[in-house]
């Protein structure tokens, strides 16, 4: 009786390599961390079934400000590196590339190796920016108090990639799509509003 043959399945080693890119500002940059106090209120309304209820807390705007802030390393503030991966991502819409591939093509760092997760703001501060935003349970509107930085913001990312996967090129490309279209932070074209967009400056 004749036996088939089954092809060995190759797969060859891959060439994993980084490519450490500048981005620009094209329109002012929000941020608004998840602060420890909101998360002591999560904590305590849903694992101590804390009630709140009925009572009023007094706000301090300059420590809600200071509270969004990502703040990091030795007095270094910035935002998550994963917010430019996944700008990039939700910019594959607007492409060819499938997002569910595109979510396994690259990786977004920041400059730092020992705090690659975050991406340091250059060459400017951030400043207390007052915002109105819906109140909880859709009962009116409230404020709320953010890191703006301003229109000239840069900063350093790192991409891990494999270029026989995708190109320098064609990340570069993405990434000004989604610096266009997509945006990152608080108040970016992907949620309707208009900040956080920025462009490639330099790529090596």
């Amino acid at each position: 009786m004749a036996t088939k043959t089954q092809a060995t399945a190759e797969v060859r080693k891959i060439n994993r390599q980084h490519v450490t890119i500048t981005i620009k500002g094209i329109s002012p940059l929000q941020t608004h961390r998840f602060g420890e106090k909101a998360r002591q209120q999560l904590y305590d309304s849903t694992i101590l079934k804390k009630s709140r209820t009925g009572k009023k807390m007094e706000r301090d705007p300059e420590d809600e400000y200071k509270e969004a802030l990502y703040a990091f390393g030795d007095g270094k503030v910035g935002f998550p590196s994963i917010m430019v991966k996944k700008a990039m991502v939700n910019a594959c819409r607007l492409t060819d590339i499938p997002m569910t591939d595109a979510k396994q093509m690259f990786f977004v760092w920041g400059p730092d190796h020992d705090l690659k997760d975050y991406v340091p703001v250059n060459h400017v501060e951030p400043e207390l920016h007052e915002a109105i935003v819906p109140a909880a349970k859709g009962k009116g509107a409230t404020l709320s108090y953010r890191a703006l930085y301003p229109e000239e913001w840069e900063a350093d990312i790192v991409i891990e990639h494999v270029p026989e996967v995708i190109s320098v090129d064609s990340l570069v490309n993405l990434l000004n799509l989604a610096g266009f279209s997509v945006g990152i932070g608080c108040q970016r074209p992907e949620r309707g509003g208009q900040y956080g967009r920025f462009e490639v400056v330099t790529d090596g």
